[in-house]
């Protein structure tokens, strides 16, 4: 697949167009639909960076010791990863069932946050990889690299965010926790085909 393929096939995942979503009514909904944003344009970086290692000379960065450190590191890590995820979709949807049936969002809601942090350190490890791993240039896009620059910069004002909000406890923001556990859901899938493909390089088993 070509960079211009590639580039049409992940159009739109700009992750400074997240302001441009009609405003939330609260401060909690608008940081719950800013970090669902941000869910989206990591599970679509994630699909770019996939595309950009299938179209790589799987041989070279197999018989590269740096790169198949690299990438070994890396599966390993999105393996952990998708297991957090697993973990954490988990918890969000107890957090609405709870908080609908009377349970305390304060409580709920700081396990919740404890789990979220473990999670959305995904797209800082590719980057990091790619930038130690020269042959692995190849598997982003300018375009695509500068908005995994931009997400992993944008991360940590979306978790204060969402750590300093009110928590989520009207019916439209616990709609919104779900929505966000469905993107969770995304960045899992995308985690598992990411992981496929670096194995398939590596010639190891999933």
């Amino acid at each position: 697949m070509t960079r211009l393929s590639r580039r049409a096939a992940v159009a739109g995942l700009s992750f400074g167009a997240l302001g441009g979503a009609a405003a939330a009514q609260t401060p909690t909904g608008d940081a719950l639909d800013d970090f669902g944003r941000y869910l989206d344009a990591a599970a679509g970086l994630l699909a770019e960076f996939t595309l950009g290692l299938r179209s790589a000379n799987a041989r070279e960065l197999r018989r590269n010791a740096e790169t198949r450190a690299a990438l070994v590191s890396l599966s390993d890590a999105l393996l952990a990863f998708h297991s957090s995820n697993a973990l954490l979709v988990d918890d969000l949807d107890d957090y609405v069932r709870r908080v609908s049936e009377g349970g305390d969002p304060p409580t709920l809601w700081r396990d919740v946050l404890d789990q979220v942090g473990r999670t959305t350190g995904v797209m800082q490890q590719v980057l990091v990889v790619v930038d130690q791993t020269p042959q692995l240039d190849v598997a982003l896009t300018p375009e695509a690299r500068t908005q995994l620059e931009d997400a992993v910069a944008e991360k940590g004002s979306l978790l204060d965010r969402l750590g300093w909000m009110r928590e989520p406890h009207t019916a439209e923001d616990l709609a919104r926790v779900q929505a966000v556990s469905a993107r969770y859901r995304g960045v899992m899938e995308r985690l598992r085909e990411t992981r496929i493909v670096i194995n398939r390089i590596l010639r190891r088993r999933s």
